[in-house]
């Protein structure tokens, strides 16, 4: 066999190779709109796991999807190799003690939210300008929004500019009510509470209140360093084709 078409051969067969995961990818599903939850015919979708297929699809790999895990089970189970993949987790040292992370395939992002006819006036660079400027603000009564929020959170609430909420729809009710002039929340959870409730007139602020990557993380003791490789090309190729931008652009709406 000539030279090049020997080494066109071992091309090929390599891609081969690398085209498809060493097995099906076993995936806890846990409703948790609008990353994850079922379609019209009950099948898993939502930002996280159109994500995933995009990705799964692009790199020849299958998914499985596991219902119904409480939390500390799942985790047990993907240590030990009954699960194959989380979405939206965040890499830390500890996990990498039994986990791979592809590259982030989006960020969790905490935005700042203002009615459209007042944006340009709270168009500031930071929660701390807000406070400097006493506007009151509005935020969730549970959950970590960031250092930022952490550290000036006594400061608005003893100066009686904090508004807590329960729930992303009574957030945003809030905000057309006058109880605040600025409303902070996960960016995509707002997005769909707007939606969802045909709310008109409210902008995304030009400054995080925080943002992170999240990936997804892989079983060290279930799959290989090539499902690793495989999924993570996957990510990267869709995202320099803006196959993933276009996703998570549909699930932010207005609030690109």
């Amino acid at each position: 066999m000539p030279y090049r078409l020997f080494a066109l051969f071992v091309l090929l067969v390599s891609c081969t190779a690398h085209a498809a995961c060493s097995r099906t990818l076993r995936v806890p599903f846990e409703d948790w709109p609008p990353y994850a939850q079922r379609d019209a015919k009950g099948e898993p979708a939502g930002l996280d796991f159109e994500l995933l297929r995009a990705v799964a699809d692009q790199a020849g790999c299958k998914l499985a999807f596991v219902y119904d895990l409480p939390r500390k089970r799942r985790l047990l189970m993907f240590q030990q190799g009954a699960l194959d993949l989380l979405v939206a987790a965040s890499a830390t040292e500890e996990r990498r003690g039994y986990a791979w992370f592809t590259r982030s395939y989006r960020d969790e992002e905490m935005a700042a939210l203002a009615r459209s006819s007042d944006a340009v006036a709270l168009a500031t660079g930071s929660l701390d300008e807000l406070l400097a400027r006493r506007i009151p603000l509005i935020a969730p009564n549970s959950g970590w929004y960031g250092a930022d929020y952490e550290r000036l959170q006594p400061a608005f609430e003893s100066a009686g500019l904090l508004t807590r909420y329960e729930g992303y729809a009574n957030g945003v009710r809030l905000l057309l009510f006058d109880r605040g002039r600025v409303l902070i929340g996960d960016r995509y959870a707002l997005a769909d509470s707007i939606r969802s409730q045909a709310v008109p007139g409210i902008a995304a602020l030009p400054f995080s209140v925080n943002r992170s990557p999240v990936h997804f993380m892989l079983s060290r003791q279930s799959l290989t360093p090539a499902d690793l490789v495989a999924l993570d090309q996957a990510v990267a190729q869709l995202e320099r084709r803006g196959a993933l931008r276009a996703i998570r652009n549909r699930y932010l709406g207005t609030l690109q």
